[in-house]
């Protein structure tokens, strides 16, 4: 019987070829966070592993970084679109890039709100500064108290508010 229902699971993830397994499992929260920080090691060669790891989706970004890197024909040009991105999601935006790397661009700020979310679940303050550490830990009551997500106006509030919110949807209350 289970060798059945893998046999189906295989086969319909070969009917569905547009559907990675990126897709499919790391993207949320620290899969997804992981895998931003595997895709900036591919496309830089070096990033530090985010205390929560998903290693499958860690080492899944970092291939994808890698063929992303390769795939671009300027690859110095791949590497600037993608520190513009990362400026970016530090900032809590997920503004387009309209260049020949967005692709690049758009890693890049998968990245950078990657780390607005992990410095805010560390309370980096240096990062993130006290606004963010502070929505952080409002949207994180907010999810404990099971509270629907009461989202602030400023971009960067609101990535570490989300965070906070769905941290504590998905940890309780172990962070």
């Amino acid at each position: 019987m289970l060798k059945n229902a893998l046999n189906a699971l295989v086969l319909s993830l070969a009917l569905i070829p547009t559907i990675s397994l990126a897709d499919l499992w790391c993207s949320q929260s620290y899969r997804y966070e992981s895998f931003a920080m595997g895709v900036a090691n591919g496309v830089h060669g070096a990033s530090a592993r985010p205390k929560i790891l998903d290693e499958m989706c860690f080492r899944l970004g970092e291939q994808y970084g890698q063929n992303l890197k390769r795939d671009e024909n300027n690859s110095s040009g791949c590497e600037s679109a993608f520190n513009e991105g990362t400026e970016e999601g530090l900032r809590g935006t997920m503004n387009s890039h309209s260049t020949d790397n967005f692709n690049c661009f758009q890693a890049g700020n998968q990245f950078g709100l990657a780390r607005l979310s992990i410095a805010a679940r560390a309370r980096n303050i240096n990062e993130v500064g006290e606004d963010c550490i502070n929505a952080y830990a409002r949207g994180k009551q907010d999810g404990l108290d099971a509270r629907v997500a009461t989202l602030p106006l400023d971009d960067k509030e609101r990535a570490c508010y989300l965070t906070g919110h769905n941290d504590a949807n998905l940890f309780g209350g172990l962070l």
